[in-house]
């Protein structure tokens, strides 16, 4: 008997020994392992300065040292305009892994600067700097002064507690934290408070009588624009810093941050002698804008393109599209919808006639790419270049496609990191891949020769065939292939806009620099001009450009016939440079010319519309120009010399700076973070004696530390160490838990150790892991993997083993710009299985459980073949639904009497276990609000709708077993179908109201919540009911980001 405790015992100690070394094996892998924005990087330097520490890649150097040489002094030029000198350190990464260029400052789980070294897009809102990186920076370091001027109360709790312990974290919402921000970039004259392309939709919102009001734009909105924080509250804190100074700006700030008032109204008042309501009313009549018409089309400036016989903006250019990446060759044109990610083409007037008076182009849908960003077609009209941005690597990264036109095929060029793409044409009949790619502060052209079949008809490769490097702060956007075999594109040099053509062969041919203070975003060629005096094969490029207090207007370039032969141009060329004087609202973005008229997209406040330019259109000044080539295209960039990595300290210089680098360790870093009050800790407690705690997870008593490498956005990539006391039972428990994955959702990881005693010692403890992954395949449709696994074992000398394993496979997706416009559909497939058994006889279980689930979800965009206009849904879009054994159900939102649910291990009573839910949902009707609630503005109102539904689900009834149901189903089915079974239904009506929280950091789309009311009729239940027990009520309330 002793002989077989023992083995019991040494069986018992064996488990534990097992999961203790797999929890340690665990913990250091996950310590020691980078992930997030630093997902597979192995040598990581940091850099300290006497305020910062620069982590950074070492294909970064170039980087760091830009910030290492200028940091401190941006630190103390922006804590002195709010009259404070520096007074904390930080660490700021930077890293090459995302390839879409941002930034961010969090103080989750302590104050850090994230930035991403990669391009900036040269028409983006973004490209306002002449110095990008230290401009963003400043941007950043921004938010971490304002967010820490803090009183001595609220310093010393930071301390104690973490540096994101303060009432700003709380009250100042997202909308004034960047109108400081984008204030500070636009300080010394650049920024985007100097660009009027970032001016744009503050000016359009005037132009169309929709302006906001302050609480509008505090961050809460979900619809576009979705820079409405930054262009409304830039524009208004820059208006409050002129009109009232620093000294009365700051105060502001510092009463938002340490909570001496209430309410942002009431600081403001109490900062600014004036009430905050009356301060916005009088910055918006002080804004300056075009006296211009709200709508070119009724004006008479303009006709719609689909409709161009219409008065007003047809259906399809009031539906809420933000259309854009329009492009024209060939006699095609093609753009995108960014709302749904589509590609549609234009097949011309179906009369051939050019006129204003013409029917309308027929239109239709080419294909759909997830993460597009732009399209461009070659010279003679085969191939669309498609750049986008995929998800699947451990950062976004920057891809191209080519779609040819005569196969109706695509492909993907292997290579990586490149963006806004063309192919162009030679005049040997060959094809060139021309595109953008950066590396470490340093432009590139980079020319791919396309590699196709002996046949020509189809791309099988690549290869390089040129690389243009360029000087920093170069950047080339806006590629445009020529009919000559050459390709033009605008040069942002710093703030100066130039056009550049460019032979195959990396020769700069000429360059056309635009006159100072003019801002160019798009362009566009076409082989003649139709109003050219210059000679008869003049080319003429279109682009669209502003000028100080401008709309974004028409630019015009007509070259003369030097461009006609690669081989035999000439150095100096004529050319006349041609400017739109006239302000047209919606501006013009993305001119080209097509079947003889100049299309072009209009942005408006809330949508983007496609427009023609009616003849003869506003005045124009004219200017000669001469383009010649102003040195060489490929400027050599010099590597930065690096140390050797010999040792633990590495030293770089460049030029007269020479600066130190150390190797990355976590450890310093992981020892700040956030001390909570306040257990976490959440019971796994299993086993058939339970005589202690089993509600150990309501813990009151206990304290939660979390930390991070200083790389995390504060959401993810996070230790979180809890511990809690259960004063009832006696119990405490702890746990230590690993957020772990790429900046990406290809990989995701959560990993739990956990342990729990009482009184009487260990009871039990073990590791649960969640993991996840979302793979892309083809041009619209993921798989995606998740996966939760548990092994546990107690001081009853029990072990639990559990694994959730689900399988689904969507091409769900917006497909339009109505709120509910989803299209696609979806198949799910899981498996569970719990295993409890004692350590000494594990094949003796004391539970077994397997279960079986399957789901199919379908989403149509809208029954009715019209699109809805923007703010409203009226065309029907209908999701249905069918789950499979599903673990939780609404039983057709029948009234279920509580003992008549089915309780796991025990027989059904009455309607059994459910077999199956089906459900069709149709969007009858619905309105963006978009508004702050009037008098309580910490709601936003985001939309109202009305949804008409029906629901079934049948049950096993009599028939139910226990064990593993999916062998049972097709029993439950004939249950279900002789009267055994039950199948319960109702028609019903949903309506609901989508708010929410318009303060501090809650102001975001990601904390929606969701406010509906059900009104059901049972049409078939378990039992007679009369007509008043048909009817159902029921309150609904659901919430995102909690």
């Amino acid at each position: 008997m002793q002989k077989k405790d023992f083995r019991i015992c040494k069986k018992l100690n064996t488990g534990r020994q097992f999961i203790s070394l797999l929890a340690v094996f665990l913990l250091c892998t996950q310590l020691s392992a980078h992930s997030g924005m630093f997902w597979g990087e192995k040598k990581l330097r940091v850099a300290k300065t006497q305020w910062f520490d620069i982590i950074y890649p070492e294909r970064c150097e170039k980087s760091a040292v830009i910030l290492y040489e200028k940091a401190d002094t941006v630190y103390e030029e922006v804590a002195g305009q709010y009259g404070l000198t520096p007074s904390f350190r930080m660490p700021v990464v930077i890293t090459p892994a995302v390839e879409q260029f941002n930034a961010f400052w969090t103080a989750i789980p302590y104050n850090h600067i994230a930035i991403y070294d990669t391009s900036v897009a040269g028409s983006s809102e973004l490209a306002v700097f002449s110095e990008t990186l230290l401009s963003t920076f400043r941007h950043e370091l921004t938010h971490a002064v304002t967010y820490n001027m803090k009183s001595g109360f609220w310093r010393g709790v930071g301390k104690i507690f973490g540096d994101g312990v303060a009432p700003g974290m709380l009250t100042v919402t997202t909308g004034m934290a960047e109108g400081a921000t984008v204030t500070s970039e636009s300080a010394a004259g650049e920024g985007r408070l100097n660009d009027e392309y970032a001016k744009h939709y503050v000016k359009q919102a005037k132009i169309e009588g929709a302006f906001p009001s302050y609480h509008d734009v505090s961050g809460s909105a979900d619809n576009a624009p979705s820079g409405v924080p930054y262009f409304f509250n830039g524009a208004f804190h820059q208006w409050l810093q002129e009109k009232y100074g620093m000294e009365p700006y700051a105060e502001f700030w510092y009463r938002i941050v340490n909570g001496k008032n209430l309410t942002v109204a009431k600081a403001f008042k109490k900062s600014f002698g004036v009430k905050l309501r009356t301060a916005w009313t009088q910055f918006e009549e002080a804004y300056e804008v075009p006296e211009v018409a709200a709508n070119p089309v009724k004006a008479g400036l303009v006709y719609d393109f689909f409709e161009p016989e219409r008065s007003g903006f047809s259906r399809l250019n009031d539906a809420g599209f933000l259309y854009g990446s329009l492009s024209s060759a060939a006699g095609r044109l093609v753009w995108l919808d960014k709302y749904g990610s589509r590609v549609f083409e234009a097949d011309g007037y179906s009369d051939g006639r050019s006129s204003s008076k013409s029917p309308a182009p027929a239109v239709h849908k080419l294909f759909s790419q997830q993460g597009i960003s732009g399209v461009r077609l070659s010279n003679d009209g085969r191939f669309l270049a498609v750049s986008y941005m995929s998800e699947n690597a451990p950062g976004p990264v920057a891809r191209i496609k080519l779609y040819d036109f005569d196969r109706k095929s695509f492909y993907s060029v292997k290579e990586k990191g490149l963006k806004d793409g063309v192919v162009v044409k030679d005049g040997a009949g060959g094809f060139y891949l021309v595109a953008q790619k950066y590396f470490d502060q340093n432009y590139s052209i980079v020319i791919y020769k396309l590699l196709l079949e002996d046949s020509g008809r189809r791309v099988k490769g690549t290869e390089l065939h040129k690389e243009i490097k360029l000087d920093a702060e170069i950047n080339p956007f806006a590629f445009t292939a020529l009919n000559n075999g050459a390709f033009a594109w605008i040069k942002k040099n710093r703030l100066t806009y130039s056009l550049c053509v460019t032979s195959l062969d990396g020769a700069l041919l000429s360059e056309f620099v635009f006159p100072e203070g003019m801002a160019v975003r798009s362009l566009s060629y076409a082989e003649i001009s139709e109003n050219s005096t210059l000679s008869p094969d003049t080319a003429t490029f279109y682009f669209s450009y502003t000028q100080k207090g401008t709309l974004p207007r028409l630019g015009k370039l007509e070259v003369d016939g030097a461009l006609g032969d690669v081989g035999h141009l000439q150095l100096e060329m004529s050319a006349r440079l041609i400017l739109s004087s006239q302000d047209i609202s919606g501006g013009i973005f993305e001119s080209v010319l097509w079947n003889g008229k100049i299309v072009y997209i209009g942005k408006f406040l809330r949508q983007n519309r496609v427009l023609c330019l009616r003849d003869g259109t506003g005045s124009a000044e004219i200017m000669e120009v001469g383009g010649a080539i102003s040195g060489e295209a490929a400027a050599t960039v010099e590597d930065i010399a690096g140390a050797e990595n010999g040792g633990d300290v590495g030293e770089a210089s460049i030029g007269s700076l020479i600066f130190e680098t150390t190797p990355y360790k976590p450890f310093p870093y992981l020892l700040h973070g956030i001390f909570m009050p306040l257990s976490t800790y959440q019971s796994e407690y299993f086993g058939t004696k339970e005589t202690y705690a089993s509600n150990i997870y309501d813990f009151m008593i206990g304290a939660t530390y979390i930390t991070a490498n200083p790389w995390t956005s504060g959401t993810d990539d996070l230790y979180t160490l809890t511990a809690g006391f259960n004063p009832v039972s006696l119990a405490t428990g702890v746990s230590l838990t690993i957020n772990k994955g790429t900046e990406t959702s290809l990989f995701k990881s959560q990993t739990a150790i956990k342990s729990e005693f009482n009184k009487n010692g260990w009871q039990h403890g073990g590791i649960v892991s969640d993991i996840s992954s979302v793979i892309e395949i083809g041009r619209i449709s993921s798989i995606i993997i998740t996966n939760t696994a548990t092994a546990l074992f107690n001081s009853q000398s029990n072990f639990s083993v559990s694994d959730t394993l689900k399988l689904q496979y969507s091409n769900i997706r917006k497909t339009g710009p109505g709120r509910f416009e989803r299209g696609g559909f979806g198949v799910a497939v899981g498996f569970g299985k719990r295993y409890i058994a004692p350590l000494d006889s594990p094949d003796k279980s004391l539970l077994d459980l397997s279960v079986v689930s399957a789901g199919l979800k379908i989403c149509i965009s809208h029954l009715l073949p019209f699109e809805s206009k923007y703010g409203s849904t009226y065309n029907l879009p209908l999701t249905a639904g069918f789950t499979l054994l599903p673990s939780s159900s609404n039983y057709g939102y029948v009234d279920i009497e509580q003992d008549s649910i089915p309780v796991e291990g025990l027989p059904a009573i009455t309607i059994g276990h459910p077999v199956f839910d089906a459900s069709v949902e149709v969007v009858a009707f619905s309105m963006d609000i978009q508004k702050a609630l009037p008098g309580i503005t910490a709601i936003y109102l985001n939309d109202f709708y009305i949804n008409l539904g029906y629901s079934a689900t049948g049950t096993a009834g009599s028939a139910s077993k226990n064990g593993f149901q999916a062998a049972h189903l097709p029993e439950y089915f004939g249950a279900i179908s002789d009267g055994r079974g039950y199948y319960l239904d109702s028609a019903y009506i949903k309506t609901g109201l989508e708010l929410t929280p318009n303060v501090g950091l809650f102001a975001s789309p990601n904390y929606q919540m969701e406010l509906y009311v059900i009104y059901s009729y049972t049409i078939h239940s378990y039992k007679e009911l009369n007509p008043q027990e048909r009817i159902r009520l029921l309150l609904g309330f659901s919430m995102n980001g909690f």
